[in-house]
C-alpha cells in the first residue's frame, strides 16, 4: 500500500500518508483524530484489559458505556474495538515501524505507547528548550524585513504548539516586543499600556509602523532618476458619439485639441485645470487600485556570490516579449503577454500610456524569475498591459516592498539592492533592460508546492488569530508565497472569542459603583457598594443591587467589580444612577486582567491565567464604609486601601517582566497571610511570624480580654519583607503583624501621633565630624521598637491569623504600642528620649533626635531615626558600654562599624568617610531606566537653557513620570545634590508632563548610570568649622518671572546641607534674589551653629557665607537706606540683622567660584564638574585626592590644568584664598 492510500478503503473517507521516519507529529494527530472518530479512543488511551484496581462500574465510565450493558458484553465490545483499532494503526506505519510492533500480542494502546516512544524518545523536551531559547533570544535587526522576522517567531510558537507547548497571545506578545531594538520603544510602550493585547493588532502595529519608515522620505529621491514611460490615470476616453459645440464635429469637445476650431489662447487656463484635475485623478485612482503591498521574497540567497560586471549586452538575441524594463514612473508591474502570470485574479484598472491612449487591465498576477546569484524573486500584482511591447518593473512598487534602486558609480547601470544584497542590474548600452530570466511555472511545480497548504484555521492560528477575510485577502493577492489552503472551512476559535468576553463578570460578585460628582459632595463617599446581578437591554449598563439601602437595583456605566466576593440578596425596584456631565461618553470598564507570569506551559486554546482583579481607587475613597468607624463600629479587614509603594509605580500589568522563560528569581514577596502559606518560602515566613509572636509575647504586648460592650476590635494584618544587604543578597525574612489603625478616631482611640526622626543634615554632619577628628562610628537596631511604648487608652483587637496560642477572650486588648496604631511612632519615640534622659544624655536643641553625653574626656554622639541609630564616640569602650545598657533595657541589634544606613552606604579608611547610594542609584537605573535609557551616559544630568526644547504633546504615563521624579528626589535630598537642580525642574511638572519633561527625566537617569558609585567624601583631619556659599538664578521661571535661590553647607570637604528652592515672591533685580538667598544661607548657618554648640565644635565668631554679589553684601554691611531698597521687607534683611549681630559673616567670591551655582541652574559641563568636586562630591577612582583646607591649593592647582577655561574667569590666587 503506497504512503497516500486510503486506511479505510472501503469507505474511502480520508487518506493519511504512512508513518516514516520524519513524520510522526502530523502522523500521530491524523490517525489519532481518526481513531476517536470511530469510537476507538478509549482503548488508545486506557486499553481493553481492565486493571484490578479498576471497579466495573469505574471500568464502563472510562470507555463511556451503558449500566444495561452485561460484564461479557463489555469484554467482547472492547475486545472488538482493539482488533479494530490495532488493524487501522498497522495499516497506517511502514514495514520499518511495522517490524517494532509485529508482535501478536500487543494491543492496540501498546503499538501506539511503543511507537510513540520510539519517535519521540527524549527529542520532544530537547526540541521544546532548543525552540524557548531561540525566542528569548531573538532580536530584531533593523535591516531585517518586518514580516519575515514575524513569521520566523509565529512559526517557532507554531512549531512549540505541535510539540505540545502551548503559547497564547500575550506570552507571544512579550516575547516578539523583547526582540524589538530600542528604536522602537515608543511603539512598544503604546502596544503594553493598549487595551488590544492580540497577537493580530501587535503584528498589524508593528508591520504599519516597518512600511511607514522605510517610505518616509525616500519616494521622492528614487523619482529623480528617471522619466515615466506609462502613466496611470483614471481618465476615460471620449463618448464617440459626442457632439462638438465648436465644429458640431463627433468624437471630441471644443476644448480638446483634436477640434479643427480649437483656439489654444482661449483654453489655456481651461486646460491647465483640465490637466491639473488629471493629475488628480491620476494619484487618486493609483491610491485606489492598490489592492495589496508588493511583496519581494529572496530564497536561499547565496550572499557570497556577486553578479558579474561584464554582463553580456545582446538583448537583440532575446525574445522581446521576455524584455523586461526597469521602469521609475509606473505605479504597478505591467507584462504585455497575459500567459507569462500565474496566479491570474480579475482586476480594473485604467492606464494612460505615453501615446496618450487609455488601456484597460483587467487581469494581474504573479511572476518569478531566476537572478545571476542563484535566488528567486517573486513580484506579486504584475497587471496585464495589452499591447505593450515590452514588460515594465516599477521601482516604485520595489521600494515599497523593501528594495532600493540607484545607479552604479560612474556606470550607466541601474541596480535592485534588497537588504545590501544586489538582486539584479540593468545592461549596460540597453538603457533599463534586466538581467534576470522569467521561471516557467508548470502545472507539476505548482501541484508539488501546494502539498504544503494548511487549513484556513490552521493559518489563521499561525498569523496569531488574525481575521479569517484578512487570510482569504492574503491569498486571493498573492502576497504571501506558499500561502495555500487546503481547508476554507471557519468554525468558532476559542482564544477569540474569550478575548472578546473579557468584560463580562460573575453575577453575584461584589462591586463599588461610582457616585457622579454632581450627585455627591465633598466628603461623601465616591462610591457605593452592591451586587452585580447582570445587564441592562437598553443600555448596556451594569445592573447592581445596593444591599445598604433596601435593596434597591441601580443601572451605572462606571463600576468596579471583587470576583472573589458574592453577597445573596433579593431584587427589588430598579431606578438609575444619573450620569454626570463628565461620564458622558459610554461604558468604562475599570476592570484588568493582569498575567501573572509566564508558564512553562500554556495551552494555546485558552487565554492565560488572570491575576485577581482588583478595583480601581480614586483619591478620597473612603477605606472603611460607614460615617465615623471606630470603636464602636465592625472593621472589615479586607477593606482597606492598599499602600503603594515606590516600586509600584504602574498597573500591576506592567510590572511582570518578560525575560527568559528560562530564567530563575525568588519568588515575590507574599502580601497576605495566605499568600505566605502558599509560598515555596512558606517555612521561612512561618519562622518569620513565631519569631515575631515571641518578640509580642515578650514584650508583653497583648493580653486576652472581654470585648466591652458596645466596642469593636480593630482588625490587623500581616506584612512581610526580605532583609537585603547592600549586595542584595537576603539577609533574613521578617513578618510584622500590624494592626488597622486607619479606624482609630482621636478622641477615642488616640490623641497625640508625631514623632520626631533625625535630619538628613545631622547625619551627614555626625558622619563628617566623625572623619575629621577620627571618631568611632557605628549602627544598631531597636528588635521591635514600636512594641515597647506603652499604650495610654483602651484598644482592642481580633486574634490575628497564625495566633498559635490559647484564645481565652473575646479580643486581645494592647497593652503596649504596636505597628499600625495612630500613637506607635509617638509613643516608642516618649519612651527611648526617657531611656536617654535616664542614663545621663542631653537632647540637642538643634535637632530633638540626636543625643550627646560627657564623662571627662570621653563622648557619645547617637542620632535615631525612629528604630534605626547611629553612634559615634571617641572610646570604643565607652561605646560598647552604653550601647551594651541600651540592650538591657530594649533589646537591640549591634551591626558595627556603619556600613548601611537608611540607604547610605558608607566605606572608610584612615584618609576619608565616603557616603554613596550606588545600590539605590542601580536599582533606580534598572526600574526607570530599562530599554527606554539610551546605553550611552552622559556628563552632565541637565542641558543648558539654550538648548531645551519646549513642546506641548503629552505624556501619557503620568504615574510613571511621578514615581521616577519621586525616586530621583530621594536620590538628590540625600548623597545627591549634583542632580538637585535637574530634579527641581523636573518636579515643577509633575502635574502634567509633556514628552521633553519625560525625556528630561531619562537625562538625569543617564547622568546616574555614568556616575553610579559617586559620593561625599569626608576627609580626616578635614576642618570643622562650618562654611556656606549662597547663589541665586534671577528669573528662572520664564512662567512666573520667580528666580531660584540656592545654599550649600560644608563640613570636612563635603556637602552636609544644601538647597535650591523656588523663591516664593518675585524679585526685581539680580540683587534681590540674591540677598533672599543669602537670607536662606543665614537661617541654615544659624542652626549649624546651635548644631555645632551640641557637638562641642569650634566656631569662629562668625559663620562665613561667601556670595559673588557685591551689591548684596553691601547692603547686609551698610544698614543705610537706598531707592531700590525701598521695598524689601523682614525677608530681605535677615542676613542684615545677623551681620550685624556678629553671627554671618558674608564675603565675596567670583563668579566662577561661587560652588552653589550648580544649584541654581544648568551649567556647561566644565563648570558643573568643577563645582560638583567642590562640594566633596568623588567617583569610585578620585577618592584619594586631597582632604583637608591645607590641601586645597594643590587640588585647584590640579583641577585648573584640566579646566583653564573656567580659571581664566578668576585669579587662581584668590580661589585658594576663600577656601583657605
Amino acid at each position: 500500500m503506497s504512503p497516500s492510500e486510503t486506511i479505510a478503503q472501503e469507505s474511502g473517507e480520508i487518506k493519511i500518508a504512512k508513518l516514516g521516519k520524519d513524520n510522526y507529529e502530523l502522523w500521530s494527530i491524523r490517525v489519532e483524530a481518526y481513531l476517536e472518530s470511530k469510537g476507538y479512543a478509549s482503548v488508545l488511551e486506557h486499553g481493553h484489559v481492565r486493571p484490578s484496581d479498576v471497579s466495573l462500574a469505574e471500568w464502563r465510565t472510562m470507555h463511556g458505556l451503558d449500566a444495561s450493558v452485561t460484564d461479557t458484553q463489555v469484554v467482547v465490545n472492547l475486545q472488538k474495538k482493539d482488533r479494530s483499532a490495532r488493524a487501522l494503526i498497522i495499516q497506517c506505519i511502514d514495514d520499518a515501524n511495522l517490524k517494532m510492533v509485529k508482535s501478536k500480542t500487543l494491543s492496540a494502546k501498546d503499538i501506539w505507547d511503543k511507537l510513540r516512544q520510539h519517535h519521540e524518545g527524549n527529542a520532544k523536551p530537547f526540541k521544546i528548550r532548543t525552540l524557548l531559547m531561540e525566542l528569548s533570544n531573538a532580536k530584531y535587526d533593523e535591516d531585517e524585513n518586518m514580516g519575515e522576522f514575524l513569521k520566523s517567531m509565529i512559526d517557532k510558537a507554531d512549531q512549540l504548539d505541535d510539540l505540545g507547548q502551548k503559547f497564547g497571545d500575550e506570552a507571544m506578545i512579550a516575547y516578539i516586543l523583547q526582540a524589538l531594538p530600542p528604536s522602537y520603544e515608543m511603539l512598544k510602550q503604546a502596544i503594553r499600556l493598549g487595551e488590544n493585547r492580540s497577537v493580530d493588532h501587535v503584528i498589524n502595529r508593528l508591520t504599519d509602523e516597518y512600511t511607514e519608515r522605510k517610505l518616509s522620505g525616500k519616494f521622492d529621491k528614487l523619482l529623480k532618476n528617471a522619466g515615466a514611460l506609462a502613466v496611470q490615470s483614471t481618465q476615460a476616453s471620449r463618448d464617440p458619439n459626442c457632439v462638438c459645440r465648436g465644429c458640431k464635429g463627433k468624437g471630441h469637445f471644443a476644448m480638446d485639441p483634436e477640434c479643427p476650431k480649437y483656439d489654444a489662447k482661449k483654453n489655456h487656463g481651461r486646460a491647465r485645470n483640465r490637466n491639473k484635475k488629471k493629475k488628480q485623478d491620476s494619484k487618486e485612482s493609483a491610491d485606489s487600485n492598490e489592492l495589496a503591498e508588493f511583496v519581494l521574497t529572496v530564497k536561499s540567497l547565496d550572499e557570497s556570490h556577486s553578479l558579474q560586471d561584464n554582463v553580456a549586452n545582446r538583448v537583440s538575441q532575446v525574445n522581446q516579449g521576455e524584455i523586461w524594463i526597469l521602469d521609475t514612473g509606473a505605479s504597478q508591474h505591467y507584462v504585455g503577454d497575459a500567459s507569462l502570470l500565474s496566479n491570474r485574479q480579475s482586476g480594473n484598472l485604467k492606464v494612460q500610456t505615453a501615446s496618450g491612449q487609455v488601456v484597460h487591465c483587467d487581469t494581474y498576477g504573479m511572476v518569478r524569475f531566476k537572478l545571476k546569484s542563484g535566488a528567486s524573486l517573486s513580484l506579486a500584482n504584475v497587471y496585464h498591459l495589452p499591447g505593450a511591447p515590452v514588460n515594465l518593473i516599477s521601482t516604485r512598487a520595489l521600494f515599497k516592498s523593501g528594495a532600493k534602486c540607484g545607479w552604479e558609480d560612474g556606470k550607466d547601470v541601474m541596480t535592485i539592492t534588497y537588504q545590501g544584497v544586489i538582486l539584479a542590474k540593468t545592461l549596460s548600452g540597453t538603457g533599463y533592460a534586466l538581467d534576470f530570466t522569467r521561471i516557467v511555472e508548470d502545472q507539476a511545480h505548482v501541484a508539488t508546492r501546494a502539498t504544503v497548504g494548511a487549513p484556513l484555521m490552521k493559518w489563521h492560528r499561525r498569523y496569531g488569530h488574525v481575521p479569517v477575510s484578512s487570510i482569504m485577502e492574503l491569498v486571493k493577492s498573492g502576497a504571501v508565497e506558499g500561502l495555500v489552503l487546503t481547508d476554507e472551512k471557519v468554525h468558532d476559535c476559542e482564544p477569540c472569542i474569550s478575548s472578546k468576553v473579557l468584560h463580562f463578570r460573575p453575577f453575584g460578585s461584589t462591586v463599588y459603583a461610582q457616585v457622579p460628582k454632581s450627585k455627591r459632595s465633598k466628603l461623601e463617599s465616591t462610591s457605593v457598594k452592591g451586587i452585580f446581578i447582570g445587564y441592562d437591554s437598553e443600555y448596556n449598563y451594569r445592573v447592581l443591587v445596593d444591599p445598604d439601602s433596601d435593596h434597591k437595583v441601580i443601572v451605572t456605566r462606571d463600576i468596579s467589580v471583587l470576583e472573589h466576593k458574592s453577597e445573596q440578596v433579593g431584587v427589588p425596584e430598579v431606578t438609575t444612577l444619573p450620569v454626570g456631565p463628565d461620564e458622558e461618553k459610554g461604558p468604562v470598564d475599570n476592570d484588568e486582567i493582569v498575567v501573572d507570569e509566564l508558564q512553562d506551559q500554556v495551552d494555546g486554546e485558552q487565554m492565560p491565567p488572570a491575576r485577581q482583579n482588583r478595583p480601581r481607587w480614586e483619591y478620597g475613597d473612603p477605606a472603611v464604609k460607614g460615617r465615623n468607624p471606630g470603636r464602636y463600629e465592625e472593621i472589615d479587614a479586607n477593606n482597606e486601601i492598599p499602600h503603594r509603594t515606590r516600586s509600584q509605580r504602574r498597573d500591576a500589568e506592567q510590572q511582570v517582566m518578560y525575560g527568559s522563560a528560562m530564567s530563575v528569581s525568588l519568588p515575590p514577596v507574599p502580601s497576605n497571610y495566605e499568600e505566605a502559606m502558599a509560598s515555596p518560602e512558606a517555612d521561612k515566613w512561618i519562622a518569620a511570624i513565631k519569631a515575631e509572636l515571641d518578640a509580642m509575647a515578650r514584650h508583653q504586648v497583648l493580653i486576652d480580654s472581654d470585648l466591652p460592650s458596645g466596642a469593636r476590635a480593630l482588625g490587623s494584618k500581616w506584612v512581610f519583607t526580605r532583609k537585603e544587604n547592600a549586595q542584595g543578597e537576603v539577609t533574613r525574612y521578617k513578618a510584622r503583624l500590624v494592626a488597622q489603625g486607619f479606624a482609630q478616631r482621636p478622641g477615642i482611640d488616640y490623641n497625640e501621633t508625631f514623632a520626631p526622626v533625625a535630619r538628613p543634615s545631622t547625619m551627614l554632619s555626625l558622619v563628617g565630624t566623625a572623619a575629621a577628628q577620627g571618631l568611632f562610628l557605628e549602627q544598631f537596631d531597636f528588635d521591635s521598637a514600636f512594641l515597647n511604648g506603652t499604650m495610654t487608652e483602651m484598644v482592642y483587637m481580633k486574634y490575628p491569623k497564625g495566633w498559635d496560642r490559647p484564645q481565652t477572650g473575646q479580643a486581645l486588648r494592647l497593652v503596649k504600642s504596636m505597628y499600625g496604631t495612630k500613637q506607635a511612632p509617638r509613643e516608642w519615640n516618649a519612651a527611648v528620649n526617657s531611656l536617654m534622659v535616664e542614663r545621663g544624655y542631653k537632647r540637642s536643641d538643634a535637632d530633638s533626635c540626636l543625643y550627646v553625653k560627657r564623662v571627662d574626656e570621653k563622648f557619645i554622639y547617637i542620632t535615631l531615626y525612629v528604630d534605626d541609630g547611629m553612634v559615634a564616640s571617641n572610646d570604643q569602650e565607652f561605646l560598647d558600654s552604653e550601647i551594651e545598657a541600651f540592650n538591657k533595657v530594649y533589646k537591640l541589634k549591634r551591626l558595627g562599624p556603619v556600613k548601611l544606613f537608611l540607604g547610605l552606604e558608607f566605606e572608610r579608611t584612615s584618609d576619608y568617610i565616603f557616603v554613596h547610594q550606588s545600590k539605590y542609584i542601580r536599582d533606580l537605573v534598572a526600574m526607570y531606566g530599562g530599554g527606554s535609557v539610551s546605553k550611552h551616559p552622559v556628563k552632565v544630568p541637565m542641558e543648558p537653557r539654550s538648548d531645551v526644547e519646549h513642546s506641548t504633546d503629552p505624556f501619557d504615563d503620568v504615574a510613571l513620570y511621578q514615581s521616577a521624579v519621586g525616586a530621583l528626589q530621594y536620590a538628590a535630598h540625600r548623597a545627591r545634590p549634583d542632580i538637585v537642580t535637574s530634579v527641581r525642574a523636573a518636579a515643577s511638572k509633575v502635574s502634567a508632563p509633556t514628552q521633553v519633561d519625560w525625556i528630561a527625566v531619562k537625562r538625569i537617569i543617564r547622568c546616574l548610570q555614568g556616575t553610579v558609585d559617586w559620593g561625599l567624601k569626608f576627609n580626616h583631619g578635614g576642618s570643622t568649622v562650618f562654611e556656606l556659599y549662597s547663589d541665586a538664578s534671577w528669573g528662572d521661571d520664564m512662567s512666573t518671572g520667580k528666580s531660584i535661590g540656592a545654599f550649600v553647607s560644608i563640613l570636612a570637604g563635603a556637602a552636609i546641607s544644601w538647597q535650591s528652592k523656588q523663591q516664593s515672591m518675585v524679585a526685581t533685580s539680580t540683587t534681590e534674589a540674591e540677598i533672599l538667598a543669602a537670607s536662606a544661607a543665614a537661617k541654615e548657618a544659624m542652626w549649624l551653629r546651635r548644631l555645632a554648640a551640641d557637638l562641642e565644635l569650634e566656631q569662629p565668631k562668625a559663620t562665613l557665607i561667601w556670595e559673588d554679589n557685591q551689591a548684596v553684601i553691601a547692603i547686609a554691611l551698610n544698614p543705610a537706606h537706598h531707592g531700590r531698597t525701598k521695598h524689601y521687607n523682614v525677608h530681605h534683611f535677615y542676613i542684615r540683622e545677623r551681620v550685624t549681630a556678629g553671627d554671618i559673616r558674608i564675603k565675596y567670591c567670583k563668579t566662577g567660584a561661587m560652588t552653589a551655582d550648580i544649584l541654581t541652574k544648568p551649567l556647561a559641563r566644565n563648570l558643573f564638574e568643577l563645582h560638583r568636586e567642590g562640594m566633596g562630591m568623588v567617583g569610585a577612582g578620585a577618592r584619594v585626592l586631597c582632604g583637608g583646607p591645607a590641601e586645597a591649593a594643590g587640588c585647584l592647582h590640579e583641577i585648573a590644568s584640566f579646566w583653564p577655561s573656567c580659571f581664566s574667569l578668576f585669579s587662581t590666587t584668590h580661589s585658594i584664598s576663600h577656601i583657605a
